[in-house]
């Protein structure tokens, strides 16, 4: 499954701003995000054979960091447009993810930032499906 994470970390990776797998390193210039997502399940209605592909189906959650409430919003935007109604390239899937719950601003206080002070996030939450190519 570490294939899929990374294919939508690369898609992610077209809003032209730096993007991260869960952990942020302590000298991430904003904006920036990061993806928080499970293993990706197999969907729940197939049974899984051993070496046999079968859909999965998960969601995953897209974490826009700004400076201030302006630059995280032009990082949910450009996020929003490099993902929603995107297929991440796998070879041998079909994948397709989709925004289903778009966050709202919040300021993280356990923060400060040399500059701007506390820095402004948004989590967005997309389901994501991959179908085995046939």
């Amino acid at each position: 499954m570490r294939a899929h994470i990374a294919a939508i970390i690369a898609l992610g990776k077209t809003a032209t701003f730096p993007g991260y797998d869960a952990e942020v390193p302590d000298d991430a210039v904003v904006p920036y995000w990061f993806l928080t997502a499970p293993t990706l399940r197999a969907d729940e209605d197939q049974q899984a054979v051993s070496g046999v592909a079968v859909d999965l189906a998960d969601y995953v959650q897209v974490t826009a960091v700004g400076g201030d409430a302006d630059q995280a919003r032009w990082a949910q935007e450009h996020l929003y447009a490099a993902l929603h109604k995107k297929s991440p390239t796998i070879t041998g899937w079909r994948t397709f993810m989709k925004r289903t719950a778009s966050g709202v601003l919040a300021v993280d206080r356990t923060v400060t930032l040399p500059v701007t002070g506390n820095p402004v996030y948004s989590v967005d939450t997309y389901h994501y499906t991959a179908t085995p190519a046939t």
